[in-house]
Parts: structure tokens; C-alpha cells; sequence
């Protein structure tokens, strides 16, 4: 992990598939993880590195942005794939908030294929409440 502090109660965090924000506070800080993980790549590096992270983080507000790549009918897929079950048991162990609307557009579209591998998740349900 490389870390970068900012002034003004920023800091910047980047590992091989995230890159973390810290947002300080008087109140509390909030979180900002942006994470990535290929078709292709090997989704247990990915997770790994964020539940390390969240770990640190347990106390916090979190959000979690994250390019999955993973199918899973929670998240509008026809069907579950492997990559899918990992991620939807991830959010479950570490009691995560999936933030993606029903009713969504596609996230990814390309000539006759459409997905919805990217994912927004939250540490704190009152955070969702705070951006409705």
C-alpha cells in the first residue's frame, strides 16, 4: 500500500485493486474506497485487499465503489457465476449495504451484451438515507 497525506484532513491510500480517501471530519470521517477487479483477474486479491481495509476501518463510514465484474441476481444478472457468490458473501460477512437500485440502467453495454458488474456498497445504512 502507498500512502499520500493531503492537508485539510485528507489522505490517499492505493493498493494493487483499490484506491482509498479519507475524508476527516469534526463528527467523523468518511471513507471513499474505489476497487477494481478484471474478468479475468483472480476476485480472492480483490477482496482480500478490501477487507483488510474495512477492517481498519470498522468504526467508520464507509463507501465502496467497486468495478466486480461478478454476476449475481441480487444485482439484476439473469444468473449467479462463482465470481458472484464470492462478492455476495463478502458483503454478507463483512455486513455490507448493497446501494444498487432495482430498477437500474445497465452499467456496461456493449453491441449485443449489457451488465451491472459495478457495485456501490456502504458500511452505514444511515449513510443511503443521508443522500436520499
Amino acid at each position: 500500500m502507498h500512502h499520500i497525506q493531503h492537508p485539510k484532513g485528507r489522505s490517499r491510500t492505493r493498493g494493487e485493486n483499490t484506491v482509498i480517501v479519507k475524508i476527516a471530519n469534526r463528527d467523523k470521517s468518511l471513507t471513499l474506497i474505489s476497487a477494481y477487479s478484471s474478468p479475468s483477474a483472480n476476485l480472492e486479491e480483490m477482496i482480500k485487499e478490501l477487507d483488510e481495509e474495512l477492517s481498519k476501518l470498522q468504526d467508520e463510514n464507509v463507501i465502496v465503489g467497486a468495478d466486480i465484474n461478478a454476476h449475481c441476481i441480487r444485482w439484476r444478472y439473469q444468473t449467479n457465476n462463482n465470481r458472484g457468490y464470492q462478492v455476495e458473501n463478502f458483503i454478507a460477512e463483512k455486513n455490507l449495504q448493497l446501494l444498487n437500485s432495482p430498477g437500474a440502467e445497465p452499467t456496461f453495454q456493449r453491441h449485443n451484451a449489457e451488465g451491472w458488474p459495478d457495485l456501490t456498497l456502504e458500511s452505514n445504512p444511515t449513510l443511503a438515507n443521508m443522500c436520499d
